[in-house]
């Protein structure tokens, strides 16, 4: 067998090899369940081909609380950042679907859980004012696990900001 080209369901164990569940859009065909999409594939799923500008992708998060649990926030970040090679939990910009334009929020799960800091809030409240500004649609593609504890009350904040 050669490593990469067989995937396991979670769900229902099968072994299927993974141009199957690709063809399938990362749905097992043997339960129907839902593998988990990257940031990319939701791109290529939903964007016109290179259609896609992002907005304020030179935000990164602060540790104004200089938080510790069992590592200091800033270190759980950099490890976050050089585990996805992003700089957050969330791409935000516009493109064209369908050959409108729109603008867009996709959060990336494999970022700490696609949880909600306050450069996340911050970049969907700049999505939204430029969805406005354009007279744009604004879509945002949800999978978080929620506020980001690191950020205590700051994060909370975002849910009541956005």
């Amino acid at each position: 067998i050669v490593e990469g080209m067989w995937v396991k369901c979670a769900v229902c164990r099968a072994i299927i090899f993974k141009r199957e569940v690709e063809r399938n859009l990362k749905v097992c065909p043997k339960c129907q369940y839902h593998f988990p999409l990257s940031v990319s594939e939701r791109l290529e799923l939903i964007v016109d081909l290179d259609s896609f500008e992002e907005w304020d992708g030179e935000l990164v998060p602060g540790d104004p609380l200089q938080f510790v649990d069992t590592l200091p926030y800033r270190k759980r970040i950099q490890k976050a950042q050089e585990k996805t090679g992003k700089k957050e939990a969330i791409l935000t910009g516009r493109c064209q679907i369908g050959g409108k334009s729109v603008a867009l929020g996709i959060f990336d799960f494999s970022f700490m859980g696609g949880s909600m800091g306050s450069v996340v809030g911050e970049k969907i409240c700049r999505a939204i004012d430029q969805a406005l500004a354009g007279h744009m649609p604004f879509l945002l593609v949800t999978t978080s696990g929620g506020a980001r504890m690191q950020e205590g009350t700051l994060s909370l904040m975002q849910m009541a900001k956005t």
